[in-house]
């Protein structure tokens, strides 16, 4: 490795980690909440995790997760280092892929149209499957690359090798094991298979043998993951919604993320179809990219979660991540051409700057969108509530289960924590006392949006309300000290009727008021 390579790589890795940590959203309160919450039981109690969820299936997403947390504590640092790390790492790959495929232009270009990338940017410190699965693919792709044009030497080590990060993406994601499909695909197109291509599913099978044996060990079953997991994932209300409507899911839903910018690609949509539709012409040059590209988005689009049923999954722009790899060293690879066929400076500036608005636009939309889902909300709530009630850590009831494990990771999991969901706290004997004489209540207030019946994460339902009503009645000689609000939202807050009538009755001692959601009060 010469030094302009050397140079390269470092300049592109910090770029990546920079950009990454400032725009962390923070914990999002969704998968990387669900994985978290997973890490700490490993830590507390062992391996043995009890449920039937998917991600209980994906021992390559906590477990190293549970070491980030024994190393450096329970955080958002840690939280956020393992997809720091990845994002990274995929950024060099990238590079050097598109260096052995292109030359170092494109492999420049590359990288940086990575590290800007809207995906990037959000994914990139968010502990969830993908950003290791990119990781593990993309450094897959560049190992087959190099047994493809290295030395005979080296060649079925580097196929065995190959097969290894592709059964280590699989510990994190079952999507890795399409990149098997993409080099068999590509090996069959140009006419290239030999019997020591074998070598990347022994390599993968040995990763996955490894699988089983930790299953054995840990659960007494060689297949518990396909026998025990992801049971009642079929009848996800998520699910069931994208199957509703099954035309529009399959030809029209992934599409639609490349050519609404508001739909989280920005304008990097239009800029990688029109790199994959100009690369067209040199299909041959760019048949190994063309088929890691199609092959993961028709597995996504197509794959059904279950063997007896056709199911598809409800349509997520993440999952399309590691397709988009391949797309943007295309569109590197293209822009190269048509700027050196360009000619006159005029031409390749205004070239520049086109790509430089399309990236700095998008880069801007990621900014402002962030944190605007639904749990991410629940997550800033926690975070700001947390804060607050660090200190003493009294009992708390909490309105939702969800809010209670975000709390809870915020407070860092910890054994003392006595936190209570409503209708626990409805379950306790009426002469139930706090033990310190305090009691902190804490309302998602997103909950009360939600209509009895209509379904989502937290229904507002009838039980909900009469425990509001219980821990109202309760609240005796409560004095209103301190209210604050962080953006400006209390005169909407106010006018909620949840919030109008504990406000207005007086009851509140402390209300944190954060992003429109989150309320908390102490009872004395």
């Amino acid at each position: 490795m010469n030094k302009e390579t050397i140079r390269d790589c470092s300049a592109l890795a910090l770029l990546t980690i920079i950009l990454v940590t400032m725009l962390y959203p923070g914990m999002q309160a969704t998968d990387d909440l669900g994985y978290a919450l997973k890490a700490s039981a490993i830590l507390k109690n062992g391996f043995a995790l009890p449920g039937t969820s998917h991600q209980i299936g994906r021992i390559g997403t906590y477990i190293p997760l549970a070491l980030s947390f024994k190393l450096f504590g329970i955080s958002q640092f840690s939280l956020a280092l393992i997809p720091v790390l990845c994002s990274t790492l995929t950024t060099i790959f990238i590079y050097f892929i598109a260096r052995k495929l292109y030359g170092a232009a494109t492999a420049r270009l590359s990288a940086l149209l990575f590290a800007f990338f809207p995906l990037t940017l959000f994914l990139g410190s968010f502990f969830v499957p993908e950003p290791m699965l990119c990781a593990f693919t993309s450094g897959a792709a560049l190992l087959f690359l190099k047994s493809e044009r290295g030395g005979a030497r080296y060649c079925n080590l580097q196929k065995y090798a190959t097969g290894t990060l592709v059964g280590l993406g699989y510990l994190t994601t079952e999507a890795s094991a399409v990149m098997l499909v993409v080099l068999f695909i590509y090996k069959l197109l140009r006419r290239r298979l030999s019997l020591s291509d074998l070598l990347f599913p022994v390599g993968f099978i040995t990763v996955v043998c490894g699988e089983l044996l930790y299953h054995k060990g840990v659960y007494g079953h060689f297949f518990y993951r396909f026998t025990h997991l992801g049971g009642t994932y079929t009848s996800d209300p998520m699910l069931v919604g994208a199957n509703a409507e099954l035309a529009y899911r399959l030809l029209k839903s992934y599409l639609s993320f490349f050519i609404y910018p508001q739909n989280g690609l920005g304008l990097y949509g239009y800029l990688l179809l029109l790199g994959v539709a100009g690369s067209l012409l040199l299909f041959r040059k760019n048949v190994f990219l063309f088929v890691w590209a199609f092959s993961f988005l028709a597995f996504y689009n197509f794959m059904s979660v279950s063997i007896h049923h056709y199911i598809v999954l409800p349509p997520a722009l993440r999952l399309i991540y590691p397709a988009c790899i391949p797309m943007i060293i295309l569109t590197a690879e293209l822009i190269r051409v048509m700027s050196a066929a360009g000619g006159g400076i005029k031409t390749k500036a205004a070239l520049a700057t086109l790509v430089a608005a399309v990236v700095t636009i998008s880069t801007v939309l990621v900014y402002l969108n962030r944190n605007s889902g639904f749990t991410a909300k629940i997550g800033r709530s926690a975070e700001a509530v947390a804060g607050f009630i660090k200190s003493d850590r009294p009992e708390s009831v909490v309105s939702d289960e969800r809010t209670l494990q975000a709390l809870s990771f915020y407070l860092g999991f910890s054994d003392s924590l006595r936190l209570i969901t409503f209708k626990e706290y409805a379950a306790l004997p009426a002469t139930a006392q706090p033990a310190n004489g305090k009691r902190k209540i804490v309302i998602n207030g997103l909950i009360f949006g939600i209509p009895p019946g209509e379904g989502g994460f937290f229904p507002y339902d009838k039980v909900t309300k009469a425990i509001m009503d219980q821990l109202i009645s309760e609240a005796k000689n409560v004095e209103y000290y301190q209210k604050f609000t962080i953006d400006g939202a209390q005169g909407s807050l106010l006018s909620n009727e949840l919030v109008r009538l504990l406000y207005g009755q007086g009851r509140y001692a402390e209300m944190l008021l954060r992003n429109r959601d989150a309320w908390v009060k102490v009872l004395r």
